[in-house]
């Protein structure tokens, strides 16, 4: 809050920051009578506050508790301005009908299915939601009398000619053709999309699709389903490959038998995820659990209520898992920070380090002993000698400029990487920072956040408790790339198919 002080020295006057109060004290000495009107309003309009029939209002009620020997020992609002609104944005509100169908299909899990747009289709003339009024925004004012401008106009949704508004409610929103529903910020469209009533089967083959692509039933072992936008499965995605550029909702969970591969180009949710390769380029959301299963994550795992149990989990951001690991010691790997795919890469540039500073060391111990003995050397053998420390030193350069970009491919892209846990990492949990190890022996109780920090000027990985925010410092190991690219094998991509003789040639 700014003070300053009236010139006559009976009023102390008080502006909030904002310019939305005006709080004033009397000043009074021992003896000396209280301020009058007169005073307040001198006092006011030498600060330059805007004088109205509500300002002079609160002046007489101000005057008369002093005057009755009042202390306004918290001062007195004399005057209070109006803040800007920004308004309202015409928002979107989906019919009864489908928000039914969410909380149905999500169980008992607070997932909002509905932010991915993936399972809300609709037929002609189906009534699919309304708009809520947008509400305009309006300039406010300060005590000062001067405008306060909103910092934002509010926005109408934009609908596409497969959409309409009713006739007798244009409130009413309705599809003019069949189709998914797709929301994206402000616009509402529907986007066409190849159905399928039941189960992928034999009737139906294998589905490549340039549009969304939504299945009432499941994708049984060996089937394909592609899709250059966006799938639905309803039911389970069992052993069969299932790839979408777009997000891929699952109703039932993923049941892979070690054979199926399920990849969203965008984000992915299930039920549950069992024995199944699982890759997504945006956030996974489970609701249940995974089990003995590989999943590659490009951003966040999202899985508050869920349990990790075995396998092999990779996060490139952030998990938020309900239990790592089980009661009965299940061997569990999880990984965030450095990126499976980059692993590869990060170890041939720590071998092709190691070896332009091996080439520099053992330049410097060839040429060491002839630049002691420099008097001895001829005028050709000092210009060898020094070229050849140039070498060394060119090496050790680009050896330096190569750590660079080694240690920052180590670096997520989004910050800091972190784990939270709400339940209970349990024995037998191995979780990886990067290089950093750290092996859970015994049973932790949570809820805590796993996260590297830099204690003292050494960067370890500490357990903060939730609830007390005490931290601990976990017993961690930094392992080599090499040691790395191991752990990580079981995510990694297979190496590529040795060429033949007859292909070489």
């Amino acid at each position: 809050m700014t003070t300053t002080t009236a010139a006559t020295g009976r009023i102390r006057i008080a502006v909030d920051d904002a310019c939305l109060s005006v709080t004033i004290w009397a000043v009074q000495a021992d003896g000396g009578d209280p301020p009058t009107a007169d005073d307040v309003t001198a006092a006011l309009r030498e600060h330059k506050i805007a004088l109205n029939t509500p300002v002079r209002e609160k002046i007489n009620e101000f005057v008369s508790l002093v005057g009755q020997g009042a202390t306004v020992t918290e001062g007195f609002v004399v005057a209070t301005g109006e803040p800007a609104d920004n308004g309202k944005d015409e928002e979107f509100v989906w019919d009864p009908s489908f928000q039914k169908s969410a909380v149905d299909w999500q169980g008992d899990d607070a997932v909002n299915y509905y932010n991915l747009n993936s399972i809300v289709t609709v037929d002609k003339d189906e009534t699919i939601g309304t708009l809520s009024p947008l509400v305009e925004a309006r300039s406010g004012v300060d005590v000062y009398g001067a405008p306060i401008l909103p910092t934002k106009t509010p926005c109408l949704m934009e609908l596409d000619s497969t959409i309409r508004r009713g006739d007798d409610d244009p409130r009413r929103i309705l599809a003019n053709v069949a189709g998914r529903v797709a929301v994206d910020g402000f616009k509402l469209a529907i986007r066409e999309v190849y159905m399928v009533s039941g189960d992928v089967d034999f009737s139906t083959g294998n589905i490549d699709s340039t549009t969304d692509v939504n299945i009432e039933g499941g994708v049984p072992d060996r089937f394909e389903v592609r899709s250059a936008k966006s799938i639905t499965v309803r039911g389970v995605i069992e052993a069969a490959q299932v790839v979408a550029e777009g997000d891929i909702t699952v109703g039932g969970g993923i049941v892979g038998r070690n054979e199926g591969h399920v990849r969203a180009g965008g984000c992915l949710v299930a039920k549950f995820c069992s024995d199944a390769d699982v890759e997504s380029c945006g956030d996974l959301m489970i609701t249940k659990q995974i089990m003995q299963s590989r999943v590659r994550i490009e951003h966040r795992l999202i899985a508050s209520r869920a349990a990790i149990i075995g396998g092999y989990t990779y996060a490139g951001d952030e998990i938020d898992v309900g239990v790592l690991g089980s009661e009965s010691n299940t061997p569990t790997r999880v990984f965030v920070g450095v990126r499976p795919d980059k692993l590869l890469e990060h170890a041939a540039l720590e071998s092709k380090i190691q070896a332009r500073r091996k080439a520099g060391a053992q330049i410097r111990e060839k040429v060491q002993p002839l630049l002691d003995n420099l008097k001895r050397l001829t005028s050709q053998q000092r210009e060898q000698a020094t070229e050849l420390m140039f070498k060394a030193e060119e090496a050790d350069c680009t050896a330096d400029e190569e750590q660079e970009r080694f240690d920052e491919m180590f670096t997520s892209s989004h910050g800091a990487p972190r784990i939270r846990i709400a339940g209970t990492i349990y024995a037998r949990v191995t979780v990886s920072f990067g290089r950093r190890v750290i092996a859970f022996n015994e049973m932790l109780k949570a809820p805590v956040t796993l996260e590297e920090r830099q204690i003292g000027n050494v960067t370890e990985v500490v357990a903060v408790n939730s609830l007390t925010a005490s931290i601990t410092v976990l017993t961690s190991q930094r392992i080599s790339v090499e040691d790395l690219v191991s752990d990580f094998a079981p995510l990694l991509p297979p190496p590529p198919a040795a060429e033949s003789v007859e292909d070489a040639d």
